[in-house]
């Protein structure tokens, strides 16, 4: 047997194939009608639609096999798309190329192969359109070319495939923005209502005068008047079809990070190395999420481990989900980074770097490294699931959950991490350590500054949780410059933070400290494969 070798512009090919988002997808009519066709003309019991990825040749359509996919090594597809005309086998035993392959020894025990390349617009194959039957045969011209005008319809159809897959991005892109607005917007116009009417209250029960009374109900109509106007806007868009249609471009999770997990395995093994991808079982079929950003954040993430790795060594990378957020994890046992290179690497605000992509994510990233104990990276991106309606009979049991968000999280979380909570205020000490113990947690308790930077310079802790009324902004500056593995999480009392006065913390969260506030700190930061042993 002689594998298929790869094509010269195999990196390019791929790309293409990618580009068209069809591989693991679900069949369609037209294609199913186009592989039974082919069957029926060139009259063999299989005929398939296959694509070469850089593993597999996976079948998009089939005709009388029951496998999804075989490996690229034994795969005649392998050898088809090297050449832009069709590829006839009449016997497989007497051909080198295939007289001891696997798939002529064994089942479908194929003796005919002819297969049509499916070559793009430009220029690049994606796999073949074939014919294939258990006993030695030859096709009529008439067969040929039918086959080979088959294989052109499909290559037709995809292409309509991926125009309208663009067009569905654009509305995406579309419906991102306007929810952007949503947010951006109704959030603090919301909070200008509120506040105005709550100080009108205030001032008429202080006796304050008319014209200050007069000017708070102005402010407060205008902000009505404001959130009309943005419901107007959002109201008018989704008539004319621009944010429902782009609600329903969801991104099928299982084949997106399918795809990722393979185009890193074949990575790791150009390097000698080994990569290993899990998906949690409670990640969402289908996400709205920006592919292109959350794929370069991978690809930066995992570049960068398997740069640094030694050879032989497993990259593994998990995805999770919890409270609107997917939670990624990549390890690596490479060198590891020094707590220098670890700040530097951390507090790199510039375009392009990994906080800052993340940031644009509105995600949240956690680096745990030590030289010569490799590195963890964990990250999230903000992303929306598909709401679906809860079965019947269960709404109570659902409402049940949804009311208790910290029981939730209680299967991620690591056993027995150390938590650090500092806060002068006996109140919000209890209020912590009862919300901690909803889910069998327990937090060491400082009361100021010293006490605190006392116990983190004593031993490690998995989350510092500091309020900022308590530690001042240079003391959280300290933590994070002496400490730059210890995930810092600030409370903030005030509800806005100025960006010219960016508390220097890891995230920044505001009071109470409830179940709500609480829950997806805790499932990020103290996510179970998020711990990192030195």
């Amino acid at each position: 047997m002689i594998q298929p070798p790869l094509p010269e512009n195999e990196e390019a090919r791929l790309a293409e194939l990618l580009s068209y988002g069809v591989l693991d997808t679900q069949s369609e009519d037209l294609l199913d009608d186009i592989t039974s066709l082919a069957s029926e003309i060139c009259e063999t019991p299989i005929a398939l639609i296959s694509l070469v990825d850089p593993d597999r040749q996976w079948f998009k359509s089939k005709v009388g096999l029951d496998v999804d996919e075989t490996h690229r090594n034994i795969s005649f597809c392998g050898h088809a798309i090297l050449k832009d005309e069709l590829m006839e086998v009449n016997d497989t035993l007497l051909d080198k190329r295939f007289h001891d392959n696997p798939l002529v020894t064994g089942e479908p025990n194929i003796r005919f192969y002819a297969g049509t390349p499916l070559v793009t617009p430009t220029g690049y194959p994606l796999g073949t359109l074939c014919a294939i039957d258990r006993e030695p045969r030859t096709l009529t011209d008439l067969q040929r070319n039918a086959l080979a005008t088959l294989g052109r319809s499909v290559i037709a159809h995809l292409e309509l495939r991926k125009q309208n897959h663009v067009l569905k991005q654009v509305n995406t892109l579309k419906a991102r923005y306007l929810s952007d607005i949503s947010h951006r917007f109704k959030t603090p116009l919301k909070s200008i209502c509120t506040f105005s009417n709550l100080l009108q209250e205030e001032s008429r029960a202080s006796a304050l005068p008319p014209l200050f009374r007069h000017s708070l109900g102005l402010i407060e109509q205008s902000g009505l008047g404001l959130m009309r106007a943005v419901n107007s806007i959002l109201a008018t868009e989704a008539v004319a079809g621009g944010v429902e249609h782009a609600a329903t471009d969801y991104t099928p999770t299982r084949p997106f990070f399918h795809h990722i997990f393979h185009s890193l395995e074949g990575l790791a093994k150009q390097k000698n190395m080994t990569f290993r991808g899990k998906l949690d079982g409670n990640v969402p079929e289908s996400l709205l999420l920006d592919e292109t950003q959350l794929g370069k954040v991978i690809m930066k993430v995992t570049g960068n481990a398997l740069q640094y790795s030694q050879k032989n060594m497993p990259i593994e990378m998990s995805v999770h989900y919890y409270h609107n957020e997917l939670i990624i994890t990549v390890r690596d046992n490479g060198h590891g980074m020094s707590d220098e290179q670890l700040l530097a690497f951390v507090s790199n605000r510039q375009n392009g770097a990994l906080p800052k992509l993340v940031e644009s994510m509105r995600g949240k990233l956690k680096v745990k490294s030590a030289p010569g104990a490799g590195t963890l990276v964990t990250f999230s991106v903000t992303v929306e699931p598909v709401h679906t309606k809860p079965a019947p009979g269960n709404n109570e049991e659902l409402d049940a959950a949804s009311s208790d968000p910290i029981q939730k999280i209680m299967p991620l979380l690591m056993k027995s991490p150390r938590i650090l909570f500092v806060e002068q205020d006996e109140a919000h000490q209890q209020e912590m350590v009862t919300t901690l113990a909803d889910v069998r947690l327990q937090a060491d308790l400082a009361d100021n500054e010293q006490q605190a930077m006392a116990l983190i310079d004593a031993q490690p802790y998995d989350l510092v949780i500091m309020s900022a009324s308590t530690c001042s902004h240079a003391t959280l500056e300290k933590v994070r410059k002496h400490h730059p593995c210890t995930p810092l999480v600030a409370v903030s009392d005030e509800l806005f933070v100025d960006e010219t006065n960016r508390i220097p913390a890891d995230y920044v969260t505001a009071r109470p400290l409830n179940g709500d506030t609480l829950s997806p700190i805790l499932s990020f930061y103290l996510i179970a494969d998020g711990k990192f042993t030195q």
